[in-house]
């Protein structure tokens, strides 16, 4: 069975040429883009930008609302600072997002894809555990490399 790479950046502390030259360095062809809010005050994040610059080099973008934290669960994890809370009470809402996870499932077989978020950290970000759903669901071998 063929494995397949399924790729994740923060681009907290990035550039936005850094973190093209990321993307082209990886082959990347579609970004999934898992912030609850897509708007960034870091030149080149913001959705309509960072869509036209991707599209600018081949890239498809494609913005799952659905799966951002929720401001109730970021806003704990900003208080507690407790990311297990935090994990756990996310997973819950991925439980209930199977219909998500199986279009996710199915690009990441199709394309070379990468989910992006803000915080540099995939340890300590959502993407991590969006990740980890896919693997559970995919149909291939999946392997997860933080970028």
């Amino acid at each position: 069975m063929t494995t397949r790479n399924l790729y994740t950046i923060g681009y907290e502390g990035l550039s936005s040429e850094e973190f093209m030259d990321k993307l082209k360095s990886k082959g990347i062809d579609v970004l999934i883009d898992v912030r609850a809010i897509s708007n960034s005050r870091k030149n080149g994040f913001s959705k309509s930008q960072l869509k036209e610059n991707l599209e600018s080099v081949g890239v498809s973008y494609f913005h799952f609302v659905s799966l951002g934290a929720p401001a109730n669960l970021r806003n704990l994890l900003d208080e507690t600072g407790n990311f297990n809370l935090f994990s756990k009470l996310y997973k819950d809402r991925l439980d209930n997002a199977s219909d998500v996870i199986d279009e996710l499932s199915f690009l990441v077989f199709e394309n070379n894809c990468c989910l992006m978020c803000f915080e540099k950290d995939a340890g300590r970000c959502h993407r991590s555990l969006v990740a980890e759903e896919i693997i559970k669901n995919a149909k291939s071998n999946v392997e997860v490399v933080h970028l």
